[in-house]
């Protein structure tokens, strides 16, 4: 009985420590981002066998970016993982709403 009413407290502040720590480990990073460089292309023509049916090429849009992602310390030589999300808006041809897609 004695070891669980001490044993609470010393649980309670481990895990408020190793909670702590966690965020306190994360590295800091900052990203710069140029502008977005846009380019309308063609889609490519699929070789093959493709028997009768007739292929058009239908019109794409190239989106690119450049970015640098820098370490809060001169330590960190590497990123463990980048996330890049893409939030398009186009219109909606069913009404003059427009669509936001994520990619």
């Amino acid at each position: 009985m004695k070891h669980s009413l001490t044993f609470r407290p010393l649980a309670a502040l481990l895990l408020g420590v190793f909670a702590l720590s966690t965020s306190a480990m994360a590295q800091r990073y900052k990203v710069e981002v140029s502008k977005p460089d846009f380019d309308d292309l063609q889609s490519p023509e699929v070789g093959g066998n493709t028997g009768k049916k007739n292929f058009k090429p239908k019109d794409w849009l190239e989106a690119e970016v450049k970015f640098k992602v820098i370490a809060s310390s001169d330590k960190v030589k590497f990123v463990d993982r980048v996330t890049v999300k893409w939030y398009v808006a186009t219109k909606n041809p069913d009404g003059k709403v427009f669509v936001l897609l994520e990619i």
